[in-house]
Order: structure tokens, then sequence, then C-alpha cells
């Protein structure tokens, strides 16, 4: 698969769930965090988090369908991907296995696919 269909894949999955953040943020984020996704501050994290991941995919979207470069917002997600993976690794143990096993792996791996993409793409 060329870096340019996989850059594509990023944008709109990012975008998707950016959306999904915003418009139903508990689910999302339940698995993820628990109970504390149905208090107040955590649906605001939940939608701050959708906010950031619908801009950084539409902007992947819109640079790589205008000829500009997606590179800088491939690196800003692969930035917010590792922060992610890492920040969840480090409260395991105070959140559902499950979700966080789920969000470390894949925070985790979508870093390292978009530092991959991010470095074929001119």
């Amino acid at each position: 698969m060329q870096a340019r269909t996989i850059a594509k894949q990023i944008a709109y999955g990012r975008i998707a769930i950016g959306a999904a953040l915003l418009v139903k943020p508990d689910l999302v984020t339940g698995r993820w965090v628990g109970p504390v996704a149905d208090s107040p501050g955590g649906r605001v994290l939940a939608v701050a988090f959708g906010a950031r991941d619908l801009a950084v995919g539409a902007g992947t979207a819109f640079a790589l369908h205008t000829g500009a470069s997606a590179r800088p917002w491939l690196v800003a997600a692969v930035f917010t991907d590792a922060v992610d993976a890492v920040a969840t690794g480090g409260a395991r143990r105070s959140l559902p296995t499950p979700g966080a096993l789920g969000t470390v792996a894949l925070a985790s791996v979508s870093a390292a696919v978009g530092a991959w993409t991010a470095s074929q793409l001119d």
C-alpha cells in the first residue's frame, strides 16, 4: 500500500474518531477510562480530544487533497498518539484493563504507522 493511501486512511479514521468523541463522548471513552467518562470533567476531556482528532484529521485530509505537505499534520498525529499511549500506560493500574491495553496498543501502532507514513511523503 502506498504512503499516500495510508495517510488518507489515517486522516479519515481520525476524523471519524474525533466526530464520535464530539457526538457521543462516553461511548468512546467509557471503555478507556471507566466510570470517570460519565462525569462532567470526563466529558469535557473527551470532547476536547474529539476536537483535537477531528482537526488533525481534517488538516491532514485537506493537505493531501490540495497538494500541500501532509507531513506536519502526520507528525502532530504521531505526537498525540504517542502521548496517548504513554499517558494511558502510566495510568493503567487505575483504568479498566481491556481499555488500557487496547488504547496503548492502538495508539502505539498508530504512532508507528504514522511516523513511517510521514517519513515516506514528500
